[in-house]
């Protein structure tokens, strides 16, 4: 591979890294009872757990 491919194969791998940063994905189990929102950078944003879920004495 030529230091010119290698060059391009960067500038798309920096592109893409930029792309996954905006991405948010949404994962949600239980139906719906836990909700988890993370990054393509694998960084957690957000989870929500329904109280209604939840037993107090597990706790």
């Amino acid at each position: 591979m030529s230091k010119f491919d290698q060059a391009k194969l960067l500038v798309k791998a920096r592109k893409l890294q930029k792309e996954l940063q905006r991405e948010i994905i949404t994962v949600e189990t239980g139906g719906g009872a836990v909700k988890v929102e993370i990054t393509g950078e694998q960084k957690i944003k957000k989870i929500h757990i329904d109280p209604e879920s939840v037993d107090l004495e597990d706790i």
